[in-house]
């Protein structure tokens, strides 16, 4: 069974972008380099699925990242991080569906 793994992809990607945006605009020290460790760890996922589909550059909406910026302004940091964690937890059950759908030893799984 084949899936396409560009959303991922571009998911993954985009969060990297957001989180680079916010460690960007952070003013406090220990908060930008955790904002910055973010974007590194949701590049490396970007990368994993980039592997399923080699061909495919990330599409990131550069409206969507300056909507996040200005709720980041007027709403805080906080608010914006939390609306990515409740995206990522709908992100993580489909990537749950897809392991168990692909059962250990199938060669799409690693």
């Amino acid at each position: 069974m084949a899936f396409d793994y560009t959303e991922f992809i571009d998911n993954e990607y985009k969060d990297h972008k957001v989180y680079s945006m916010l460690a960007g605009m952070e003013k406090n020290g220990n908060r930008k380099k955790l904002l910055q460790k973010l974007a590194d760890i949701e590049k490396t996922h970007s990368e994993f699925w980039q592997k399923y589909a080699p061909n495919h550059r990330p599409k990131v909406s550069n409206t969507y990242i300056r909507l996040l910026a200005f709720l980041r302004v007027f709403l805080g940091v906080t608010f914006v991080v939390k609306m990515l964690e409740k995206h990522e937890k709908t992100t993580m059950q489909k990537y749950i569906q897809i392991a168990e759908a692909l059962g250990p030893g199938n060669p799409e799984r690693n």
